[in-house]
């Protein structure tokens, strides 16, 4: 699979799959014995999110236990960047490149029909001290690091992209059918 090292994925993931109805006692159940497969994925253009997405969907049906239904695909942790990362450039949250990349990654994922993924990381915390930058800039949220209760306050841009990307798509929400009829036309329905 594409960004996904070989050797963690054949350590860990095909032997849980292999054994995807194989209870804590070594017998066969019959059924699933989880929900979803999680996944984390940090670092990636949104293209290759994507890309990403496809290549574990498709591992997982290969080496699933047979007889076994495809499981949900869920993204556990997922954000433009690791906190490292992030320090080693001057872009933020607030930066107008990395709040549109999330949007972007965010309609990546939609697209893939990812079954649930969740944003990482809630807040601004606080760096150690050998870090360039005192926050880990991948937060959504600024806090107070120092002083107690350590009370959370707005939101980055990320958040923002983030949030307005949760109103529009929630279950249930009517959405717009877009037909493009022409190069210069664009209807919705």
């Amino acid at each position: 699979v594409k960004n996904i090292p070989q050797g963690a994925y054949a350590r860990y993931s095909r032997p849980v799959l292999n054994a995807w109805g194989t209870d804590f006692l070594g017998r066969e159940t019959g059924k699933p014995l989880y929900y979803c497969y999680a996944h984390q994925v940090y670092n990636y253009t949104p293209d290759d999110f994507a890309k990403g997405m496809r290549g574990i969907r498709r591992n997982v049906a290969k080496d699933l236990a047979d007889g076994m239904p495809q499981p949900a695909l869920a993204l556990t942790e997922f954000n433009v960047h690791t906190g490292k990362n992030f320090d080693g450039m001057p872009e933020t949250m607030d930066s107008p490149e990395k709040f549109t990349r999330l949007g972007m990654i965010l309609g990546e994922l939609m697209g893939e029909g990812l079954d649930e993924f969740y944003l990482f990381k809630f807040g601004l915390t606080q760096a150690s001290e050998n870090r360039t930058y005192p926050v880990h800039k991948n937060g959504m949220h600024y806090c107070d690091n120092v002083n107690a209760p350590h009370s959370y306050g707005g939101p980055t841009r990320g958040a923002d992209a983030y949030r307005l990307f949760c109103q529009a798509f929630r279950p249930g929400r009517d959405q717009l059918e877009l037909e493009l009829k022409a190069e210069d036309e664009l209807r919705a329905y």
